[in-house]
């Protein structure tokens, strides 16, 4: 038997007392079974995000600020499922950061430090050749002068 199967007893009363009782089984997550999370962003890894990529501006108001006034954050909060990855983080300065923390800043509105890839299907068959300057034109006096 496993251990982490718990069984439910489900009774249903009826004017007689109970009238059907039912069982069934749900599985639950141990502590070592559970999603470990990545560890939180270092100070350091902060700030050399910070450096890198923001050029000394925040990516929601545009202004430009000291970098000790800039801080990473998450888009999607790491509680909630949120990774550290590029596409989950943005950079704000220090009004910015507290006016999402009130609520007065929507979070789809955040512009992350790096777009996320979209990945393209392949094209089939064979790939389309791209034409020189040259067969270009030629193509077109031929259209207009009909050579």
């Amino acid at each position: 038997m496993k251990r982490n199967l718990v069984n439910l007893y489900l009774a249903k009363e009826g004017e007689e007392g109970i009238r059907e009782l039912s069982v069934s089984s749900v599985r639950i997550k141990l502590p070592w079974e559970q999603k470990k999370t990545k560890p939180p962003l270092t100070p350091s890894k902060r700030a050399t995000l910070v450096l890198k990529f923001s050029e000394g501006r925040c990516f929601n108001c545009g202004k430009k600020f000291d970098y000790s006034n800039l801080d990473v954050h998450h888009i999607k909060e790491r509680s909630k499922g949120g990774s550290n990855k590029l596409t989950n983080l943005t950079i704000l300065c220090a009004g910015c950061h507290r006016a999402l923390k009130m609520g007065y800043i929507d979070r789809d509105r955040l512009k992350p430090i790096k777009k996320p890839k979209i990945k393209r299907t392949p094209r089939k068959g064979k790939p389309k050749r791209t034409k020189t300057p040259l067969e270009r034109l030629t193509k077109q006096l031929k259209r207009d002068f009909g050579l």
